[in-house]
């Protein structure tokens, strides 16, 4: 592995904060901080912010792109498995297909 490779990854739950200042697109995402209460007979869902995007146009259209790819492609499978298709062994997908390098 090269040592450009070596990032760090946040696991987000949800879009926490939004906007557009000079062209640029600034996301805020949150994880979940599942905390529970004093009492201890709930837990509250306690969002924390984790990581903060910005990024220019055509970044945030390949964004979109690939997100509409992949969503797409969990959709199907999703869809196929509630209707009791095996979609990887009807399409001969591997389990790491979509899995490519990116650079």
């Amino acid at each position: 592995m090269l040592v450009s490779d070596k990032v760090g990854v946040t696991f987000v739950n949800t879009v926490i904060g939004r906007g557009v200042l000079n062209g640029v697109i600034n996301l805020s995402f949150s994880t979940f901080n599942f905390t529970p209460s004093p009492d201890g007979s709930q837990v509250e869902v306690d969002p924390a912010i984790s990581c903060r995007l910005r990024m220019d146009k055509i970044c945030a259209i390949q964004l979109r792109d690939v997100m509409n790819e992949l969503l797409s492609a969990i959709e199907k499978v999703e869809t196929d498995a509630a209707m009791g298709i095996d979609s990887s062994k009807a399409e001969g997908l591997s389990p790491k297909q979509g899995r490519e390098k990116i650079n």
